[in-house]
């Protein structure tokens, strides 16, 4: 059943393409430049980091956006261009009942403090319609201070309750107390601050573990009557001609105004994925990222803000920029040190495409047949050869056509897939009427062993290492916070369940990644030293429902899966994702086996995981090499020669090959 060659330069089709871009992103990688801020868990995290272009456009495409919910408050955004419509809209309106079906339509642009305006202005409208939209503001601003009273004196209770309800130290009651008679002492609007200096000499400096919580409550409720009471404001002198509740409109969307906020605070470079949208309101609150982080909910804040950037994606609003998206979720995996972490999953399929079209990078040699991977010299095959054991795979009427078919065509299995491979012969060995599921139950039990024995050496060498260099307590208690919680979940598996990598993955950042020692860095290495390629193998022998559905059987899938890791895909020897140019120096080709393996990790530490880059590389670029010569492909000649030296550079002493291929007559 002979393969026979492909020699062209057709580029793979889209589905292979898409394909492709959903194993890439799997490690995050340390920003160049930024190594003093990122945790040292970062280049082995589960997202990315890139460093794009076109922070001026992107800027101007965020500030653009409509109905983006902002990541501090969770209200939506509006650009600057409609908030200006509305207000043209609302300048038109001249009955009390159009416009407060102009305001009940629009709520949700409004931020939480204008409720009570919303909320008086519909009730008017409904119950004395024949007002003036002048009166009603009359009404609401002659209440003002009195909502100001009930607010001060409601808050006053709260802090008595908590008294009543709550233990707390002798200094904090006292300053609890100090804040209450401060509150109640006010009978007109406090001057704002003479009240935020009380508040955070009183409630801002509690002792107690709630204190920010106590704080924020009071301020927060205090904040939202003095918004209320400035938006009342009108003067026709200073209005640029706008009605007065056109005037009003104006300052309260200002609010709800989309602007940019940075990631990290500390990064002064333009960067693309340090842009960030949030409104007016929250700009002075949420100056730095560590503030949504530790908000309770923050990390729903995020997801939706994530998921509104996408469905702009899918709108095409970020032409040339839809990258955006996975470098802010890997920013904000970063520096939330794993109290936010954002996967792929939770993006829609049509904005990943889009992101993919977008980076993806094409590389001629995937349409030769016979290369070697450049890590561990599988014989790779094309996507043409791929589609042609599919169909042969399909045509298989029992296990045993199956187990034949994978002998025939070994030669291409990637070391996972031989793995699976013999243990397939073994079982049908044992019992040739063995079933579907019976094969898969063993397969399974297998791979969880193989994860399981993998877990029982890191634990081995991580309190090994613990002991030879003398980790203190807080360290050592870290460690075995680890160590339990991978005994809890995931040591105790059962087979027919996938490994939760991800899962695993924010284990070791929230526990390793918490050291911050010089030893965290070792610490994870040794915590994640092989067991994404288990993960990997352990999806081989679960394979997803649509791909089962699709072929007709469990084993027909897993089968297609493991030959579709034989396949030659593009890899960047310094990845895109720590500022790696996208030029033929820069590529080599591996098995998409090694590829989803390896994706954002650096070459350095690459080549050290797996020294048989040494005999494997030489051997890919001598193939390359003759197929350059042969084919007289004269613009790619020096190609083998950079690729090697590009390889040798950031190899860092890690790699001795040769840097001279012969690809001239």
């Amino acid at each position: 059943m002979k393969i026979s060659p492909i020699i062209n330069f057709n580029y793979r089709n889209q589905s292979l393409q898409t394909k492709k871009q959903e194993n890439q992103a799997q490690v995050q990688s340390k920003p160049m430049g930024l190594d003093s801020m990122l945790p040292s868990a970062a280049v082995y995290s589960a997202a990315q980091i890139n460093f794009g272009e076109n922070c001026d456009v992107l800027k101007s495409q965020l500030l653009a956006l409509d109905d983006v919910h902002c990541p501090g408050c969770g209200k939506k955004m509006l650009s600057d261009k409609t908030i200006k419509e509305l207000v043209k809209e609302a300048g038109w309106i001249r009955s009390l009942p159009e416009y407060a079906r102009f305001l009940t339509k629009n709520k949700d642009y409004f931020h939480p403090q204008f409720k009570m305006y919303i909320d008086f202005t519909t009730s008017i409208a409904q119950t004395q319609p024949e007002k003036t939209i002048s009166d009603v503001h009359g009404i609401q601003r002659s209440g003002a201070t009195k909502i100001m009273l009930n607010t001060l004196n409601n808050e006053s209770e709260y802090l008595n309750n908590l008294l009543n309800t709550e233990i707390f130290s002798k200094n904090d009651r006292e300053k609890i107390k100090e804040c209450i008679e401060y509150l109640k002492s006010n009978n007109n609007f406090p001057k704002t601050a003479v009240l935020k200096e009380n508040l955070l000499n009183t409630l801002g400096s509690l002792e107690n573990d709630r204190r920010w919580e106590i704080y924020t409550h009071v301020k927060k409720k205090i904040q939202n009557v003095y918004s209320y009471q400035m938006a009342l404001r009108y003067n026709p002198e200073n209005s640029d001609g706008l009605t007065e509740h056109a005037y009003i409109v104006r300052h309260m969307l200002n609010y709800s105004k989309s602007n940019l906020t940075k990631v990290y605070m500390n990064v002064d470079e333009e960067k693309r994925f340090n842009n960030m949208l949030i409104c007016r309101d929250c700009v002075p609150k949420y100056a730095t990222f560590k503030y949504i982080q530790n908000s309770p909910d923050g990390y729903e804040k995020i997801r939706n803000y994530v998921n509104d950037i996408a469905d702009n994606i899918a709108d095409n609003k970020l032409v040339g920029n839809n990258a955006y998206l996975y470098e802010f979720m890997g920013a904000v995996n970063s520096v939330s040190k794993g109290k936010i972490h954002l996967t792929r999953k939770q993006v829609q399929s049509i904005a990943q495409d889009k992101v993919f079209k977008e980076n993806k990078s094409d590389y001629m040699f995937e349409n030769y047949e016979g290369i070697p991977c450049a890590c561990c010299g599988t014989e790779t095959i094309t996507h043409q050869q791929k589609l042609k054991i599919y169909k042969e795979i399909n045509e298989c009427e029992n296990l045993n056509e199956l187990i034949n078919l994978s002998t025939l065509y070994s030669n291409h299995l990637t070391k996972k897939g031989r793995v699976i491979h013999e243990r397939l012969k073994q079982i049908f060995q044992q019992n040739p009427d063995v079933t579907e599921d019976e094969m898969f139950k063993s397969l399974q039990t297998s791979s969880k062993k193989d994860i399981s024995d993998e877990m029982q050496k890191i634990k081995k060498e991580l309190l090994e290492y613990a002991e030879v260099n003398k980790l203190g307590y807080f360290e050592k208690e870290i460690i075995n916070d680890f160590l339990n919680i991978v005994k809890k979940r995931f040591l105790n598996e059962k087979p027919e369940q996938a490994f939760r990598y991800d899962d695993y993955d924010e284990t070791v950042s929230n526990t390793l990644g918490r050291i911050g020692s010089l030893h965290s860095k070792k610490l994870i290495v040794i915590a994640k030293r092989n067991i994404k390629s288990l993960y990997i193998k352990d999806l081989l022998v679960h394979p997803a429902p649509n791909v089962v559905e699709k072929t007709g059987s469990k084993s027909k899938a897993m089968m297609q899966n493991i030959f579709k890791m034989s396949v030659l895909t593009v890899d960047h020897i310094s990845a895109k994702t720590i500022g790696g140019k996208d030029n033929y120096s820069n590529k080599i080709g591996y098995c998409k086996d090694c590829n989803n393996e390896k994706s954002g990790i650096r070459f350095n530490v690459w080549a050290t995981i797996h020294p048989e880059i040494n005999e494997n590389l030489p051997k890919h670029l001598k193939k390359i090499a003759e197929i350059i010569k042969h084919d007289y492909i004269r613009s790619m000649r020096h190609y083998p020669e950079n690729a090697a030296k590009t390889s040798m550079r950031l190899a860092a002493g890690k790699l001795n090959i040769p840097t001279k291929y012969d690809t001239l007559d």
